[in-house]
Formats: structure tokens, sequence, C-alpha cells
């Protein structure tokens, strides 16, 4: 038997390990007024069940997790989403309520354009169900349009958490499964 040296040893380990997992991160924008903190909170449980589930890297950002430190750039923090948005992420997750504010109308716009001219990211949007529909906010009212006119249209309506909860799971399971 060849005695093998211990940086050789070593070496072929190490290289044994990263031919292991090459799998790329998907990265998910959760997009939602900063009052929606539960629902960006189900979110992330429900992909971090999902990435455990499917043995599938996901790495799940909002807002919140971009620095709070003022930046160089023009735009701001703002202008840091919009750029994850159109240039990172795999997919982007809208939560609304009962209106759409401008910043994520915005965010929706970069991601839609990008969807449009780079077929990416992929766009899901959750809307809490009304009980009167036709007194949607305008900014809304755009965002489905826009939806429904772009043809692979994604737009659900949710009735409480529980019911968001089922959906998305059910939505990211079938996309992870089908992107990986």
């Amino acid at each position: 038997e060849k005695i093998v040296g211990i940086g050789e040893y070593v070496n072929q380990i190490l290289g044994e390990l990263t031919m292991i997992d090459e799998t790329p991160t998907k990265k998910v924008f959760i997009a939602g007024a900063k009052r929606l903190k539960a629902e960006r909170a189900l979110f992330r449980e429900e992909l971090n069940k999902i990435e455990n589930a499917l043995n599938v890297d996901i790495r799940s950002l909002t807002f919140e997790d971009f620095a709070t430190s003022l930046t160089g750039e023009d735009g701001g923090r703002q202008a840091n989403y919009n750029k994850f948005i159109r240039e990172d992420a795999n997919a982007v997750a809208f939560i609304f309520d009962t209106t759409a504010g401008e910043i994520t109308e915005e965010e929706f716009d970069v991601a839609y354009t990008s969807l449009k001219e780079d077929k990416h990211p992929d766009i899901f949007v959750y809307v809490r169900k009304r009980r009167f529909p036709f007194f949607m906010d305008s900014r809304l009212r755009n965002i489905k349009k826009k939806i429904f006119n772009y043809g692979a249209e994604y737009y659900v309506e949710y009735e409480n958490l529980d019911d968001l909860r089922y959906k998305f799971s059910h939505d990211m399971k079938d996309y992870f499964n089908n992107k990986s």
C-alpha cells in the first residue's frame, strides 16, 4: 500500500469536498410595506422550510437586510434594493394588504421591466382579498393590470395569514422544484 503524505491527503479530501455541492444560491426579494412585518416573516419561514425540504440554497432578502448607512450611490438604499431586484434576484415576492405604496410600486416596476427585458426575476404577487374589490387602490390596480397584460401572470388573493402561508408555500415548492 502506498503511503500518502498528509498534504496530499488533505488536498484530496478538499478536492472531493468542493465537488460535492456546487448548487447555485437562489435569491428571493420579499417586497411589502413596512407594516407587513408578520407577512414578510411568514415568507422567510416558509422559504427556510423549503430550503431544508428540497435541499436548495435559498437566500431571502427584504429591505431590512440592506445596510442602513449612507451610501455614495445616487438613490441611496432604494437604489440598492432596485439593483438587487434587477441584477441578482431570481424571484420577487410582493405582499399587499389594502394598498400599494409608492416604494413597493417602484420595486414592482423595476422587477416587471427587468422580467420583460431580461426574462428575470420571476414575480409573485399576493394581495389580501377585499370585500369590495372595486375600491382597490389605484397603484394596486395598475400592478394587477400589468401582471395580467404580461400574459404569464401570477397574482394570488389571500384571506388571512394561514391562507397566505398555504398558498405561498405551495407556490414556492412548485417554483423551486421546477427551477432546480
